[in-house]
């Protein structure tokens, strides 16, 4: 069955109804109503490709009753600690280079589109620099390998 919209959030009684909603049996569980999570900003936005990178988002109405906070980069999920109403932090997966559409759930189910991307660079490993060290007016010219 699909939840009806409701006007305010808050705790509401479940019941089925077989009938077309002539009647209804009631059950003891409640369902509740959240107002809808807004996304405002993500810290950082953007990191290497082979992932590890701790991102943390932020904005407004961030619930859940459960520990099934999860966001997808793209298609690649991982799950993510809520950390207040208005913050979560998740680790970003390897990804390909790129930008992606990050989406998150507070319930497992439902998939919240934000407004926020992340970018994941090529990384670039570094094994030395000619020279290795300079003085602090520079303008020293730097070879890297």
């Amino acid at each position: 069955c699909r939840a009806p919209a409701a006007d305010i959030p808050g705790s509401v009684p479940l019941g089925v109804s077989a009938d077309d909603g002539e009647s209804f049996s009631m059950s003891p569980i409640s369902f509740e109503y959240t107002q809808p999570a807004t996304f405002t900003s993500i810290q950082p936005g953007h990191g290497p490709e082979s992932g590890g990178t701790k991102v943390m988002l932020v904005g407004t109405n961030f619930i859940s009753r459960s520990s099934a906070v999860s966001c997808l980069f793209g298609s690649n999920r991982v799950v993510c600690r809520l950390v207040s109403s208005e913050e979560l932090i998740c680790e970003t997966p390897a990804m390909r280079p790129g930008r992606y559409e990050i989406k998150v759930s507070f319930n497992d189910v439902d998939w919240l589109t934000s407004p926020l991307y992340y970018r994941f660079y090529q990384q670039i490993d570094i094994e030395s620099a000619v020279p290795s060290m300079a003085s602090c007016d520079g303008g020293t010219n730097i070879s890297i390998f």
